[in-house]
């Protein structure tokens, strides 16, 4: 299991808030259903500069606009959370549990490391 748990923050932004989080003082996994929004996070911490080097997973799971795929995607963020909360050493170990939810799931999630 991960040391310190009380590190890990998810933060799901809904499918049709377009709002970027400010400046969070510790992130290890983020999640998003809108690819602009991933996008834009991306780009937010690129241009803040990276400040302690800490890594950053952001993690997009595409969800349309409708109640049955946003409570779909809810569950499967839920499930991905867990997967990743029980890994033994995040970093050399998320590269294999992705591909283990996309096949899974048969949805495709779109994995980057930024940091911070």
């Amino acid at each position: 299991m991960l040391e310190s748990k009380e590190k890990i923050v998810n933060i799901t932004v809904g499918v049709t808030n377009d709002n970027l989080c400010n400046s969070p003082s510790v992130w290890l996994i983020c999640t998003f259903f809108k690819l602009k929004i991933k996008d834009q996070v991306i780009e937010y911490l690129e241009s803040r500069g990276a400040q302690s080097y800490s890594p950053v997973h952001v993690i997009n799971l595409d969800i349309q606009d409708n109640h049955e795929e946003a409570t779909l995607g809810a569950f499967l963020i839920c499930e991905m959370c867990q997967a990743i909360e029980g890994l033994d050493d995040l970093e050399n170990e998320i590269d294999e549990a992705i591909p283990k939810l996309e096949k899974k799931w048969k949805r495709t999630l779109l994995h980057t490391v930024a940091f911070y």
